[in-house]
């Protein structure tokens, strides 16, 4: 006989001694008796039941099991009801869990109530959702929360107050945190939540605060049971609970420890409705989520940081406005985002409408870049809207602030422009006597980027890696200075310098800890960009398959979450077309360079005149692989023509070394070597070996062709030595490799 007896917590005391007497019996009789109770709804510790259960299993009559709570598989399983079919969401197996703690009664009663609201359904393949878990979702059901208000009613006024305190404090809490507020000691504190683990709460991790005091901590079984505890205090009082524990908080967490803990900090003084100190730590918080590269942290951060703005008088309010729009634009317009253009546009009408002309300035600076994507005709007229406009800003270090970063924008839109150079390196040097750290290094980070194509790679590796130094260290929090815009110039500007200097191994490295991070932080758009410039490294280390990994399409491009720009495609196109010269497939490489040629025509952006360079460069090797030399040599003069109107040095050196080789190609030696001469006048006085050691190569085939053995050995000798340094920068196990042929015949190639 099996005999089960469930709720014995609610059983008379008669009952319980029968029980009793029938566990201790002499007499034999094939009996098995199963017995349930909630030890939480024992009303005091000398209860019958509870000394009954503790003597029998002291005697060893009986054996004692705890049921725990259903595991996160488990409740997956209760959902699916045993049907077969696709598994249950993990979103709504866990929202489950959550908010029942797994417990089968709070999950029973929590799916009867959605599934009454309309919010899910029971269909032969188990529960499913018919609606977003919106708002209503998580309130309590009605049934569950007169069963926790009947347990809350049992209380003393003591463990009210605890548990009252500690749902304030948040699902997980201690009693350093919580204690204050409840106007209790900590131990008393923690002497009340030890007696609630049975049920209430469960015990979690020691903590060690800053000051080395170590505190247990806690976390509610059910967030349903700390939502009626934390929904049955009064809106006043619970204000002055939250700012109880938020000035706790700010009490153990010294200023230059609260950064991790700034969204916890908002979120009480926020409560407490003091909007400004709630606002002070979303800025914080925001702050750490860029450092981190998380944009769409960042983004859920100012979605909570406008939501609290909203609450200020308009002359807090309306400032606030401006700068987490023009923070939320700076976010989108480094994750490529379309969406940015629109948000630079509200922000510059915004500005305009309040008079706010810096603001209003460096809007229209992000439109600009915006707009460079695809139109690059508006976004050189949105830049002289900057530069008259710029005339009306008070400060004049944020006039020279402007004028830096508009220079730099058009002479990266339009090409290189000796008098924007040279009025943007003046205004540094103003900057620098006047300005303070992070403004300096916000426009040092934007006038490196002169530097990357002005052949002044050193100068621009210290001035990007020094200015995000000093803006990640900075305690401001200049709009300016975000870090959003400056993380993308540091991971691409970093890599590319050290490219151009010939050390491959160090910018491989910091190309592949720059894609990780983006990747880590659900950037795929930034990783992508990464990828592809890491190709340009391969293909300078005349790894050709690595190129067209790397640079041609893949199925994850296709991908929505990857946002491909039009001069992105432009940089793939033109690379697979040189990794096909390179390895001889000619007709695949003219489709290449073709394309990325008629994009250009058809649709100018921002850099086109710069990597209209590498493509008249590639089109000159593939014509010379052909046989063309008429059309190389005409194409060769064009790319002179385009890097003499440049400040690039080394693609000064090729373009004239493009030149030779399109000379020799026709076996005009004497011109070639004149042609060459130019080439390593070029090379002169700066540090240019990407472009120095295939001039070396080309210097010894032109003069092994002008019968010159010397002048050609001397060739190939510096020729190996630079390449020989440049593989040497390589680490060990990479499978990149450096090399050149000289080939007889009317077809020299490097």
């Amino acid at each position: 006989m099996l005999l089960v007896l469930e709720d014995l917590h609610w059983a008379d005391f008669a009952t319980i001694d029968f029980l009793s007497a029938l566990c201790r019996r002499r007499s034999s009789a094939k009996i098995m008796l199963i017995a349930t109770y909630r030890p939480e709804d024992l009303k005091t510790a000398r209860h019958p039941l509870s000394q009954m259960a503790h003597d029998l299993a002291l005697r060893k009559y009986c054996s004692e099991f705890e049921l725990a709570p259903l595991s996160t598989p488990a409740i997956a399983d209760v959902l699916m009801g045993g049907a077969d079919g696709e598994p249950i969401p993990l979103e709504f197996t866990q929202f489950i869990k959550e908010r029942t703690g797994g417990n089968p009664l709070f999950m029973r009663v929590t799916l009867d109530y959605l599934l009454e609201r309309g919010v899910i359904a029971r269909t032969a393949h188990g529960w499913r959702t018919l609606t977003p878990l919106d708002k209503s979702a998580f309130e309590t059901p009605p049934t569950l929360g007169r069963l926790i208000e009947a347990k809350i009613e049992k209380m003393t006024g003591e463990q009210r107050r605890v548990l009252e305190a500690a749902s304030v404090a948040g699902n997980h809490f201690d009693p350093a945190t919580a204690a204050p507020a409840a106007k209790m000691d900590e131990q008393s504190f923690e002497a009340i939540c030890e007696g609630f683990t049975a049920f209430t709460v469960r015990r979690g991790e020691l903590l060690t605060l800053p000051n080395n005091e170590l505190v247990r901590t806690y976390a509610f079984t059910h967030v349903v049971f700390r939502q009626v505890l934390y929904e049955g205090i009064g809106q006043v009082r619970r204000a002055r609970l939250h700012r109880a524990i938020g000035e706790r908080l700010e009490e153990i967490y010294p200023p230059d420890q609260r950064n991790d803990q700034a969204i916890r900090f908002a979120q009480h003084f926020a409560s407490a409705r003091d909007w400004s100190k709630a606002l002070d730590y979303l800025r914080s918080a925001l702050r750490i989520a860029n450092s981190r590269f998380a944009p769409h942290d960042a983004l859920a951060i100012l979605d909570l940081a406008v939501k609290l703005a909203a609450n200020l008088a308009d002359s807090a309010r309306i400032p606030a406005e401006i700068e987490f729009l023009e923070r939320r634009a700076a976010i989108q317009v480094a994750a490529h985002d379309p969406m940015a253009q629109e948000s630079y546009e509200q922000l510059a009408e915004k500005a305009s409408q309040h008079g706010d002309v810096s603001a209003q300035c460096r809007a229209l600076v992000g439109l600009s870049y915006a707009l460079g994507w695809h139109d690059l005709v508006r976004s050189l007229q949105v830049l002289d809207q900057v530069l008259a406009l710029c005339e009306k800003q008070a400060d004049p270090i944020q006039q020279d602030v402007t004028r830096i970063t508009a220079y730099v924008r058009r002479i990266w839109g339009s090409g290189w422009n000796r008098a924007d150079a040279r009025r943007c390196e003046e205004a540094l040097i103003r900057l620098k006597k006047h300005g303070d750290h992070p403004t300096v290094a916000w426009a040092q980070a934007n006038f490196s980027m002169i530097c990357m194509i002005s052949t002044r790679y050193q100068e621009a590796h210290d001035l990007v890696a020094e200015s995000y130094r000093l803006l990640s260290e900075s305690p401001e929090n200049l709009v300016e200075a975000d870090l959003a815009r400056t993380a993308w110039i540091r991971h691409f500007g970093v890599p590319w310098s050290l490219l151009s200097l010939g050390e491959f191994g160090a910018a491989l490295t910091e190309f592949d800890a720059g894609i990780a991070a983006f990747e880590r932080n659900g950037e795929p758009s930034a990783a992508h960009s990464l990828r592809l410039y890491r190709g340009v490294l391969l293909f300078q280390a005349m790894d050709f398959e690595g190129v067209l990994q790397a640079c041609g399409p893949s199925e994850g491009d296709a991908s929505e979450a990857i946002r491909i720009l039009p001069v992105e495609r432009r940089i793939s196109l033109i690379f697979c077309g040189l990794a096909e010269v390179g390895l001889g497939n000619n007709a695949a490489a003219l489709d290449y360079l073709r394309g990325a040629e008629g994009e250009m025509e058809s649709q100018p952006v921002h850099l086109d005149w710069y990597w209209r360079l590498v493509l008249e460069w590639g089109m000159v090797n593939l014509l010379i692989a052909d046989g063309d030399q008429a059309a190389a040599r005409a194409r060769a003069e064009r790319l002179c023509d385009l890097a003499m109107q440049t400040n690039e040095r080394a693609w000064q050196a090729l373009a004239w070394e493009a030149r030779a080789r399109a000379a020799l190609s026709c076996s005009k030696t004497s011109e070639a070597i004149d042609h060459l001469l130019k080439a390593l006048a070029a090379c002169e006085g700066v540090q240019a070996p990407l472009a120095e050691w295939r001039v070396h190569a080309t210097g010894a085939m032109v003069y092994e062709a002008a019968g010159d053995v010397c002048g050609a050995g001397t060739h190939v000798r510096l020729g190996a030595a630079l390449r020989n340094r440049l593989a040497e920068t390589l680490p060990e196990g990479h499978a990149l490799r450096l090399t050149f042929e000289r080939r007889s015949g009317s077809r020299p190639t490097v």
